[in-house]
């Protein structure tokens, strides 16, 4: 077990921090704040420059689930599922990072 600190694997821990701090964050924000998206643009542009790391699927659900918390098409109770859904999508990204960063996933 080693750490790749290529040009590549330093962006994966840049990005293991952002998603790390959205998942912090997000149940604390508003539903209006557009930083989820961003982060997810973000995301995908980072997953077209390493399409064998990160799934597509996964990332287009979070995109989703952003993007029906920010326009704010359910209710309350809704809202908390979507939450959980986008949260998974997050832990999803830290550990594929984190297996891309460390060698042994």
């Amino acid at each position: 077990m080693g750490l790749r600190l290529t040009d590549s694997g330093f962006l994966a821990l840049v990005l293991i921090a952002i998603t790390a701090l959205m998942a912090w964050v997000r149940p604390k924000m508003a539903t209006e704040s557009n930083w989820p998206l961003l982060y997810f643009i973000g995301l995908v542009l980072y997953q077209k420059m390493n399409e064998e790391l990160l799934h597509p699927y996964p990332i287009f659900i979070g995109i989703l689930c952003a993007g029906l918390i920010r326009f704010e098409f359910m209710s309350p109770r809704w809202v908390k599922y979507v939450r959980w859904i986008e949260l998974v999508t997050l832990v999803y990204v830290i550990m594929k990072l984190l297996g891309f960063v460390m060698y042994f996933f």
